[in-house]
């Protein structure tokens, strides 16, 4: 029995380190060693003096294809297992057999630029994204076989230099970025907040702010409502009948430039299209002694 038992946590000891082994071999590394490791792998399968030339390498960016395939050609020649084919010609040769310049290239066309070029092995990969790190697929096919001779799979790391070459940023640059994203809209709230308090008074929060549109706005129809419920406190105190209605008149104006002049500084280089509607405002008022009292006001 115990013989038994002793048998079955063998065969799981050795499945649990059959399933380990392909986290340990999948280990992601830097993009150049990456390369480096393609470049060695190439030279230990094909045959010295292979003439192999680097067709395609798609990539998020033309940065990052550009930097693949000058990297593995440089580690290519260092190696001197294989000859490298100048790639000065492949534009030329793409253009005439009316291939796209971007893109991925098919395992047909690369082999007839490969053959053109006198070259007896092709490469093509890619440079893709798979979660939080990148993968550096590799391939070489023969041109006159079409077998393939040469297959790798790398897993590289999301570091500084592969974040500049496919635009996107670190852990460690994303979390400095969301810090300074934080702090820039607590100061623009706590700002807003001062310069809304201290608005009603004439604008003067719209000028600090820099938008003087906003505070001569406010200027202007604070000091036309002041002048409107003066206009109708005065022909109350000679006893006409219009006086209420036009100092009324003035207050809604008053109210509604105080209101507007606390919202402004909340609008300003933050929301145009609710600017614009809160710098449309139309007010009628009823007839005053027979006469169509109207105050119709745009603030473009």
């Amino acid at each position: 029995m115990e013989l038994v038992m002793l048998k079955k946590l063998t065969v799981l000891v050795c499945a649990a380190a059959m399933c380990m082994l392909p986290a340990a071999a999948e280990k992601a590394v830097s993009i150049d060693a990456a390369v480096a490791k393609t470049a060695a792998g190439l030279a230990s399968k094909l045959e010295r003096g292979t003439k192999v030339v680097i067709i395609d390498i798609s990539a998020p960016t033309e940065d990052a294809a550009a930097y693949v395939v000058d990297q593995l050609t440089y580690e290519l020649v260092r190696d001197g297992s294989l000859i490298v084919v100048d790639r000065a010609s492949i534009g030329a040769i793409k253009k005439e057999l009316n291939f796209q310049m971007s893109g991925e290239v098919s395992d047909e066309s690369a082999q007839s630029i490969g053959q053109m070029l006198g070259a007896e092995a092709i490469v093509t990969g890619s440079l893709s994204e798979h979660g939080a790190e990148y993968r550096l697929a590799i391939k070489s096919v023969s041109v006159q076989t079409s077998a393939i001779r040469y297959l790798e799979n790398t897993q590289v790391v999301l570091d500084a230099r592969l974040s500049a070459l496919v635009g996107k940023k670190t852990g460690t640059e994303a979390a400095v970025a969301a810090v300074g994203t934080a702090a820039k809209g607590v100061a623009d709230f706590s700002s807003r907040v001062f310069f809304s308090s201290i608005n009603p008074l004439f604008g003067v929060g719209s000028f600090i702010q820099k938008d003087f549109d906003g505070g001569r706005k406010v200027l202007f129809w604070e000091i036309a409502s002041g002048v409107v419920v003066y206009w109708g406190t005065s022909n109350m105190d000679k006893g006409e009948d219009n006086g209420e209605v036009i100092a009324g008149i003035g207050v809604v104006m008053a109210v509604a430039t105080v209101a507007y002049s606390i919202v402004r500084p909340w609008l300003f280089q933050r929301d145009p299209a609710v600017a614009r509607a809160m710098d449309r405002i139309n007010v009628s008022t009823p007839d005053v002694q027979s006469v169509a009292f109207s105050l119709s006001f745009d603030l473009p």
